[in-house]
């Protein structure tokens, strides 16, 4: 085991509610918690009826794939103990009471532990789990793959492999997947249709849908969230330059980005269609886990960022700057990519932008210029405000 941070997660209860998709749920729901006998999860000196020792070993299996997390605390003289059990180690360990969602080890039953369970992506060891990974791979394993959205999805029946397969639910066939979406805008995504009838009422989704929704919703929102935050790190190759470079943490929470499920790509809207803007993207971790405090929002269902950056987080790819045969200032980049546009308009019209000229041709000399000449690359946004500003 290892020492982990605070976190907040589910009851032993709430995850077989959330994650089971045993036989035996209907069996085992129907029992009281605090009348449920508990066993080792392996079946041995098994004292539980079928369905209760099934629905513990299901449980325990999910931990020890990694697909769930289970964080156990105790109180101690000095404070709070407490740790991430590894997966190899689950097998240790046994359910004292459903009811006070507590563990022991079996060897020693008088150990009793307090026992909460997360999600790979809303636990305090996200960032060191998900790092040297791709984000395909990441979101594979983590969103797709996930106890909840398997459990939740089953309604969908032989659709399910298109969901797991990494399409998009949606009236077209995709694999990008939006960040920005609320768990109600992604639940319309199941009924919505390419044709809309004016004469009448949009479709509703339905329960199951809702809850599949928010499943995927909590998951897309944490994993963004690591990431706009810094606690993880994502590199990827930059399509303007073709050079692989980090990815400013920043660029997650910008406005309508999608992740491209089977590539790995960063995607943004481009017009009525979708534009990548860094492929093959991979994970390390900015530094260790222990270290970074737990953002309480990034642990709990129903998570929610707000899509639109502020202008002191809108700042262009930290890394396309480095293209610069010139070390450029690390801590100043916004400061760098507003003197390469200054370079370009002094080069391209001689320090004066050209009247009557539409913005967008602008935005796209001033881009090529700064690429020509390795020099720090600025989003057109970045590029907006400089022009509003002269």
């Amino acid at each position: 085991m290892e020492l982990s941070r605070e976190t907040v997660g589910w009851t032993l209860t709430e995850a077989v509610d959330r994650t089971s998709i045993c036989k035996n749920l209907a069996g085992w729901r129907s029992q009281n918690a605090a009348t449920k006998i508990c066993t080792a999860p392996d079946g041995v000196s098994s004292a539980s009826s079928g369905a209760i020792a099934d629905i513990e070993r299901e449980l325990w299996d999910h931990i020890e794939s990694g697909k769930l997390i289970l964080v156990s605390s105790r109180e101690t003289p000095i404070g709070i103990d407490r740790v991430t059990v590894m997966p190899a180690d689950i097998r240790r360990f046994e359910i004292a009471s459903w009811s006070n969602s507590t563990i022991c080890r079996s060897e020693q039953r008088g150990d009793i532990r307090s026992a909460r369970i997360c999600p790979v992506l809303e636990s305090p060891d996200a960032a060191q789990i998900c790092s040297q990974r791709g984000l395909a791979e990441v979101f594979r394993r983590y969103v797709l793959e996930d106890p909840e959205v398997v459990a939740r999805s089953q309604f969908l029946g032989s659709g399910r492999q298109s969901l797991s397969s990494g399409y998009c639910p949606g009236p077209f066939q995709s694999r990008h997947w939006p960040l920005h979406e609320n768990a109600k805008q992604f639940a319309y995504r199941f009924v919505s249709s390419p044709i809309i009838f004016t004469d009448r009422e949009l479709p509703k989704a339905s329960l199951a849908q809702t809850e599949l929704a928010t499943a995927l919703v909590s998951r897309l929102g944490s994993l963004r969230l690591i990431l706009a935050s810094g606690t993880l790190i994502g590199s990827g190759t930059y399509v303007r330059t073709g050079i692989p470079v980090p990815i400013a943490a920043s660029e997650w929470n910008r406005n309508e980005v999608f992740i491209e499920a089977a590539d790995g790509d960063l995607c943004e809207k481009d017009g009525n269609g979708l534009t990548a803007r860094w492929t093959g993207i991979s994970f390390e971790p900015t530094r260790s886990s222990a270290d970074v405090s737990a953002a309480p929002d990034a642990l709990t269902a129903g998570i929610s960022l707000k899509p639109v950056p502020t202008a002191a987080e809108d700042v262009a790819p930290s890394n396309a700057g480095k293209v610069s045969q010139t070390p450029v200032p690390q801590n100043n980049e916004t400061s760098v990519q507003r003197e390469s546009i200054r370079l370009a308009i002094k080069a391209l019209w001689g320090g004066k932008i050209p009247v009557g000229v539409p913005r967008g041709p602008i935005y796209g000399k001033i881009i090529a210029w700064q690429e020509e000449n390795c020099k720090a690359i600025a989003s057109e946004r970045t590029i907006r405000r400089f022009l509003d500003k002269k």
